[in-house]
């Protein structure tokens, strides 16, 4: 995996780029770790895409990682992050084409992530985009469900945060499935 990576800038963002060969054009998947996480943590999941001739492009997202910022990766934090890295995708798919030419296998891309980092993949797939599969865990595409006041536990659980519907609406993958494209 280490002969088989690089990190690279892409449109800002900090990027761990897997790729099979490094000779011929692979598929790719922008990959989004989850809140607390960072790029390098999911070593085994690049190795078995890349064994399997797949790329991966992973991303640190804003106030993570090489961007880490005091309190970026807290619960508060949590919608800034994710609208921060909904507006980035394009950028970074846009650098990762111009980055690596013809290893990128433009007709193949997808877009996936963990918790927080698959609840910005969902969200993008609900306005046009490039890619043809989606692979998100632990996450969810219903934020008013998670963060608006009015449904959510009494005690706010695991450090959740209340979040006013004006914040969360925009972000919501729920509120804009009518644009997802499957």
């Amino acid at each position: 995996l280490r002969e088989r990576s690089r990190v690279l800038v892409l449109g800002g963002v900090p990027a761990l780029v897997v790729h099979p060969d490094w000779e011929r054009p692979a598929p790719m998947v922008l990959w989004m770790h989850g809140r607390t996480a960072y790029k390098e943590m999911d070593p085994g999941r690049y190795l078995r895409w890349m064994r399997a001739g797949i790329g991966a492009c992973a991303v640190d997202l804003p106030g993570h990682g090489q961007r880490r910022e005091e309190g970026g990766d807290g619960p508060g934090a949590s919608l800034r992050v994710l609208g921060r890295m909904i507006g980035e995708v394009d950028g970074v798919v846009a650098a990762l084409g111009e980055e690596l030419g013809g290893l990128v296998d433009r007709e193949r891309l997808g877009i996936g992530g963990m918790s927080l980092g698959g609840m910005a993949a969902l969200r993008r797939l609900c306005e046009p985009h490039p890619f043809v599969c989606a692979a998100v865990e632990s996450t969810t595409g219903w934020l008013e469900e998670l963060y608006h006041p009015r449904l959510a536990a009494p005690d706010w659980g695991d450090g959740a945060v209340p979040h006013a519907r004006a914040e969360v609406e925009p972000l919501d993958p729920m509120g804009h499935v009518g644009g997802f494209a499957p």
